[in-house]
């Protein structure tokens, strides 16, 4: 029966960890896609009354 090589086992774990946090991305796709991104990113118009609103009433 082979032996197991510690450092073998570490290196795949760590290649496939670091392709699931990290994966590979095309910089002219994600230049192309760049407006949905940033649209998917921001964070919703608040929905708040201006403070003068309530003042008034």
């Amino acid at each position: 029966m082979p032996r197991r090589s510690r450092w073998r086992e570490y290196a795949l774990m760590r290649m496939l960890l670091s392709k699931a946090c990290n994966p590979p991305l095309s910089l002219s796709a994600s230049l192309k896609q760049w407006n949905g991104i940033a649209a998917n990113l921001r964070e919703p118009p608040r929905k708040r009354k201006y403070q003068s609103d309530f003042e008034s009433a």
